[in-house]
C-alpha cells in the first residue's frame, strides 16, 4: 500500500504460506497501517476488497473491464512502485 505523495508499505504473501489472501487478511494489514478516520482506499476490483466499502471510504477501478481511472480512483501510484 502507498500513501499518495507519502510512504509505501509492503507485505509479502506467498502461496507456500497456505494463507489465502482475502478480506480478513487484508483487513488486518489495513487496520495496522492506516488511520481509518482519515483514509480513503483506492483499489482494483479484487473481490477481497469489497467489504471495505462498508467500513471506510473506498473507490475502485475495474481492471477486468480495462478501466484504469474512475474519477479520483486509480492504482497507478502503487503500480509504479
Amino acid at each position: 500500500m502507498i500513501e499518495r505523495g507519502g510512504k509505501v508499505r509492503t507485505e509479502h504473501h506467498s502461496k507456500k504460506d497456505n494463507k489465502k489472501l482475502n478480506f480478513k487478511s487484508l483487513r488486518d494489514i489495513v487496520l495496522k497501517n492506516v488511520d481509518m478516520f482519515s483514509t480513503t482506499l483506492m483499489t482494483d476490483d479484487f473481490k477481497g476488497y469489497k467489504p471495505f466499502k462498508a467500513i471506510i471510504p473506498h473507490h475502485t477501478v475495474n481492471h477486468s473491464r480495462k478501466e484504469y481511472i474512475n474519477g479520483i480512483a486509480h492504482t497507478k501510484t502503487i503500480e509504479s512502485f
